[in-house]
C-alpha cells in the first residue's frame, strides 16, 4: 500500500492539504528508485511534461514523440506485446490504417500520407502512458500533481501578462506568442479536474479535502481564464 493510500485510509475523517502532497512525493521517489536507471530517466522526463508544454509546441511535440518511440523500443526489446490485445488499442490501429488509406486516395497523397503517418504518435503516446509510464499508481498521482502545478504556473503567467501588457485584441498570448493559451488551460486543466473529483469522492464515500481543494482551485482558474480572458 502506498503512503498516500495509507494516509487516506487512516485520516479519511480529517484530511489536510500538505500531508497528501508529501505522501505523493515520497511515493513517487520510491517508485522511481525501483525502476531500472534507463526507465527512471524516461519516467522523470514524462513527469516534466506539463512544464515542457508551457514552453512551445515544438518542445512539447518532441517530448511526446520521444516517449512514444521509447515505448515502442521497450516493447520490442522486452517482447511485450500484451497491450496490442486491448480493444481500444486495436481500434486505434484500425482507425490509423483507415486514415492512411484515405490519405493515399486524396488529392495530395504525399502530403496527406505524411500527416496521417506521424499523427499516430498521439494515440501511441496514450498507449505508452496507459501501459508503461502510468502503470504504477504512485507515478500516476505524481503526474496529476505535476499537471496541477503546471496549470497553476500557466494561470500565474496569464495573470502577469494582464498586469504587464494587458490583452491583445481582447486575447492573451503568453507564454506561446500566439492567441492559444486557452488550449493548455482547458485541455490540460479540465481532464485533471475531472480525475481529481473522481478521487475526491472515492475516499470512503466522503469528499476528500485535498483533491477537492486542488480540483476546485483548478476549476475556478479554468472558468476564469475561459470566461474573463477570452481564451
Amino acid at each position: 500500500m502506498s503512503r498516500l493510500d495509507s494516509y487516506l485510509q487512516t485520516h479519511a475523517e480529517s484530511l489536510h492539504m500538505m500531508p497528501p502532497i508529501k505522501a505523493i512525493l515520497a511515493d513517487a521517489k520510491e517508485a522511481l528508485s525501483q525502476l531500472p536507471p534507463w526507465e527512471r530517466g524516461f519516467h522523470l522526463f514524462w513527469l516534466l511534461g506539463p512544464f515542457i508544454l508551457l514552453i512551445e509546441r515544438t518542445p512539447a511535440d518532441i517530448w511526446l514523440s520521444i516517449l512514444a518511440l521509447a515505448f515502442v523500443v521497450r516493447s520490442l526489446v522486452k517482447r511485450d506485446g500484451a497491450w496490442l490485445n486491448v480493444f481500444w488499442v486495436k481500434a486505434g490501429f484500425v482507425f490509423w490504417l483507415w486514415c492512411l488509406f484515405a490519405a493515399a486516395i486524396s488529392s495530395d497523397p504525399s502530403y496527406a500520407l505524411g500527416e496521417a503517418f506521424v499523427w499516430f504518435r498521439f494515440p501511441l503516446f496514450a498507449m505508452a502512458t496507459a501501459f508503461w509510464l502510468a502503470k504504477d499508481k504512485r507515478l500516476l498521482y505524481a503526474m496529476l500533481m505535476s499537471t496541477a502545478a503546471g496549470l497553476i504556473v500557466m494561470c500565474g503567467i496569464l495573470t502577469a501578462e494582464i498586469l504587464i501588457v494587458g490583452q491583445q485584441h481582447n486575447r492573451l498570448s503568453w507564454p506561446y506568442g500566439d492567441l492559444t493559451p486557452g488550449n493548455y488551460v482547458a485541455k490540460v486543466g479540465l481532464p485533471v479536474f475531472t480525475i481529481m473529483v473522481a478521487l475526491a469522492v472515492s475516499v470512503k464515500g466522503r469528499v476528500s479535502s485535498t483533491p477537492t481543494a486542488l480540483g476546485c482551485t483548478l476549476m475556478m482558474a479554468v472558468s476564469s481564464a475561459i470566461s474573463s480572458f477570452n481564451l
